[in-house]
């Protein structure tokens, strides 16, 4: 087998695995539907402070809930913006072209356009 030839094998078994994750995930959702986290929760997730975490939430829409002598936001939309959860009857092929594609997503589609 030609180098190129075992790379394009391999990519096509990490597509099938990323479609095989994204579906998996799809499936799970339970966990994070109606569980809203505080602020701190949603900042650490995220990997980012609050004040970030603050400019984002506004940034890209995601809604904050006042309740319980604080602010909560839905732990659905935090894995949304991260590219975990998928909107119900979206499909991994939409997600993968949208604003919530995995940085697996990101890197393949840029690798794809630069060996066209």
């Amino acid at each position: 087998m030609k180098y190129i030839d075992i790379l394009n094998k391999i990519q096509t078994e990490l597509l099938s695995l990323q479609s095989s994750l994204n579906e998996l995930r799809c499936l799970d959702g339970s966990s994070t539907c109606d569980v809203y986290i505080t602020r701190q929760e949603a900042a650490d997730m995220l990997g980012k402070g609050l004040r970030q975490l603050d400019r984002d939430c506004i940034k890209y829409n995601i809604e904050r809930k006042r309740c319980n002598n604080g602010i909560r936001i839905s732990k659905r939309d935090i894995m949304r913006h991260m590219g975990y959860a998928l909107e119900p009857g979206e499909s991994s092929v939409e997600s993968v072209t949208g604003d919530n594609a995995t940085e697996f997503d990101r890197i393949l589609r840029q690798y794809n356009r630069l060996k066209r």
